[in-house]
Parts: C-alpha cells; structure tokens; sequence
C-alpha cells in the first residue's frame, strides 16, 4: 500500500481515483511544450511609427509534424515535447491542456509553475495575459469549475486566494514589487520570494485591476520588433490559501498553502536586430537578460545532469527566485514560444534546444501539509489509544544515580570525593610524562636537520 493511501486510510476518507492519479504524478518529469506563433511574413521597419510592414510571403522556417513533433523546414532536425501547439487556436488549447491540470494540482497542495521563455516578441506576455484571463474566469465566473471559489475546500474550512507580482530587473540585479510602489524589501528565503506584497482577490473585476495596475508598473521600451518589449523578467504568483473557517489570519500554521505561479520572461534579443543604439541603456538591459536566461540554461542542464555536484542558483537574481519551482517543490512546465519567421531561424532554434534541454530536469513535487481537520473528540481518542499502547516509562539514569547518591551516608560521599582525586592525580602525572616524552621526540627529530 503507498503512503499516499496509507494516509488517508489512517484518516478514514475515501479514496478516490483521481488521489491515486495525483500520487503518480507527484514524481515525474518537468513538463516540455512548444508554442509556434501565427505566422504573418513581415519585416522591420525603420521608422518607431510602424514596427512592421508587408513583404513577399515566404514560408515559415518551422512545421508542427505531430502533436508533439516540431522540425526546421530547411533541415531534417526535429525536436519532440510534450505537446505542440501551433497557431490562433494555441491559446485555447494551452489553457485546456497545460495551465488548467496544473491548477487542479495546486487545488491538491502542489505548487505548479509555467515558465514563458522565448525570443523577444514571439507572444509570452500575450500568452500569459491569455492564461491569466482563463484563471480568473474558472475562479469566479465558472460555478461548476473544480477551481470555483463557490466550491469549498473541505469541511470546517474556507478558501482565499491572492496574487503577488514581482519584477526581476536583471541590469539592475534587483526584485521590484509591482503591487506596492517604492518597496525594497523582498528578499529570498529557502528558494522562495518573500516580503512581496499580496492583495486578495474578491472578484474578478478586482483581481483584473489590481493585476493591470501592477502590468503598467512593469519595465518597458521599445524597439524594432517588440513595440512593447519587456526589459525584465516578472513573476505572477496566485497563493490558494486554506484556513480553519472563522479565521482571518492566512500565516498560521495550521494554514495550508499552494501557489500557481506564471513567470513571464524577457526575450533573448540581439543589438543588430532590434536596432537599439550602441551603449545604450536599451542594449545594456538586453545583455543583461541575455545574461540571466544563459545562467537559466545553465541550471537547467546542471537539473538534468545526474552526475551533477552543484547547481548554481545563485548565479543571477532570476534562477535564485524560482530555485524552489525548478528544485523539485512544486509541478514545472516550460512553455517554449517560437517565432516561425525564416529571418529568425536561428533563435528559433536556439529556443528549441533550451526547451529540449529543459525537459530532461527531473523533479519529485512535495504537497503542502494538510490542515488539521479532526475534532477535539477525535484527537482525545487517539490519544487515549496511544497511551494504552505506550510502554511502561523508563527511567532517566542520572535522576536515578541522583536520588540513590541522595539516600547514601556522607562517609560514603568522602570516599567517592577521595578516589576522584586520586584518578585527577594520576591523570595529570601521565599528562606530564606524555609533554616530556613529546618534546624529547621532536628534539631528536630536529637534530639532523640542522646539521
């Protein structure tokens, strides 16, 4: 019987097929997707008033063979993921297929992460903002959904969800609250974000504004192929929080808490392409993402080495905030976004790779500890049966040599005191022959060398 089963059968609750299905999952692979991005032949153009204009057509430089398959048109390389989402139709696809299995995961206890990484303009922030407006459908609109807040999480016991956005400025090397202006104090502790701030969400119409006012805070500018290209990296965490009802305080211990997190990376980007000015403060930020997602990939391959001895979090702000998604604590899915335009063959396929070598990590998820859900009747019982079966007490020792010494006459202490100060003489004479004996040694060692 598995300890998952074993557990809940200690509880008395049913088992159910789909506690068996989440126990399997709990150890496997990092979860590999590719996203290819309506393809539309355009070039850039110079001037910032239009970032695009038409040209001939040309035909893309990648083909979706399969589901899971994607290859380069102008060679025979292939890579193959978990799945492969190709088009206008990947949105609504990811979301039934990726993001919503993680979020039934985050309703068990596990942390589930998406990580959006891909060139500069080939659709992560879309793409993010896309999941995000699903969540929050599913979370208020949707009564029949598995993630309503209308469906309660267990007897005796309430449900409040809230939402942290945090800025990762790579040129800057330093995290920036996006929901609280002018705060510096977040900090990493076990692998994880903390001092940021976390806003609840009451309604949908809420959360949509609290999270658009945090997107306005995020770092932008404005290039030849990105409009609106992000200069950072930012990290979007969705906190489920179960608490005994009645409750108001969401840090206590007997708290349970999961996390749906999406992290939309910065694009890897290069100078020529995006034509920003040499020196620049534009250029200096893209090398430092292009800095930050190289020690990601580093990472990334350390994960999946099994040789591997060190794994260098922290080599960059960015792979010290998500040590604890990628070190195992919670289900990992990476979302490789693709640019099917010949021109960036070459970035596609560098994105490509990353993701390939992605999905070699491997990682066992941990579930949140439940709440305690027994009555005071139930834990006085259990109780009663523990003490039934405990053994007869034993007894310390040193409180038994202490309360006969208590008991013997005082002569019998004096000898006690007179043998212990014998021993003490005789230790310390072998504690002079052995410095004697020493400096002896030493001394006839020394003697050769100096001739």
């Amino acid at each position: 019987m598995s300890n998952l089963t074993q557990s809940l059968a200690g509880r008395k609750q049913k088992i159910t097929k789909a506690d068996l299905t989440m126990e399997k999952r709990h150890s496997c692979k990092v979860c590999a997707v590719a996203v290819v991005a309506p393809y539309t032949a355009h070039a850039a153009a110079n001037t910032p008033s239009s970032h695009v204009r038409d040209i001939a057509p040309t035909a893309p430089c990648v083909e979706v063979c399969k589901k899971s398959v994607i290859k380069m048109a102008s060679k025979e390389t292939s890579w193959t993921f978990d799945s492969v989402f190709k088009g206008t139709e990947n949105q609504e696809s990811l979301w039934t297929d990726i993001a919503q299995p993680g979020l039934h995961q985050v309703m068990q206890g596990v942390d589930s992460t998406l990580i959006h990484y891909g060139q500069t303009g080939s659709g992560k922030t879309y793409t993010t903002k896309k999941i995000i407006t699903h969540f929050l459908e599913n979370l208020f609109t949707s009564s029949d959904s598995p993630i309503s807040v209308n469906f309660s999480a267990c007897q005796g016991s309430e449900v409040v969800w809230k939402v942290s956005m945090v800025e990762v400025y790579s040129y800057a090397r330093a995290y920036k609250d996006l929901l609280r202006l002018n705060n510096n104090g977040i900090t990493i502790k076990q692998g994880r974000l903390h001092g940021a701030t976390e806003s609840k969400m009451a309604s949908e119409s809420e959360a949509m504004a609290i999270i658009a006012a945090g997107l306005d805070r995020r770092t932008t500018a404005s290039h030849k192929m990105n409009a609106s290209s992000s200069r950072s990296h930012l990290i979007i965490s969705f906190h489920r929080i179960v608490r005994p009802s009645g409750t108001t305080d969401t840090a206590a211990t007997n708290n349970r808490t999961s996390s749906f997190t999406l992290v939309d990376l910065a694009g890897s980007e290069k100078r020529q392409k995006t034509g920003v000015a040499k020196d620049s403060l534009m250029e200096k930020e893209g090398t430092a993402i292009n800095q930050s997602l190289t020690v990601l990939g580093r990472v990334c391959a350390q994960l999946g080495d099994p040789k591997r001895s060190h794994i260098a979090y922290r080599d960059d702000h960015l792979t010290r905030a998500l040590q604890s998604s990628m070190s195992g604590k919670g289900q990992l899915t990476l979302i490789a976004h693709v640019n099917p335009d010949p021109s960036h063959a070459a970035e596609t396929a560098e994105t490509l790779n990353f993701a390939k070598q992605a999905s070699l990590m491997r990682a066992k998820t941990v579930a949140a500890a439940e709440p305690m859900k027994q009555s005071r009747a139930e834990l006085e019982q259990d109780n009663l049966a523990l003490k039934q079966r405990a053994p007869e007490p034993r007894v310390n020792p040193l409180e038994a040599q202490t309360a006969q010494s208590d008991e013997q006459p005082d002569e019998d202490v004096d000898a006690m005191q007179q043998e212990f100060q014998a021993c003490l003489q005789r230790t310390r004479a072998l504690q002079r022959s052995f410095t004697r004996n020493l400096n002896v040694a030493l001394k006839n060692l020394r003697a050769p060398l100096r001739q």
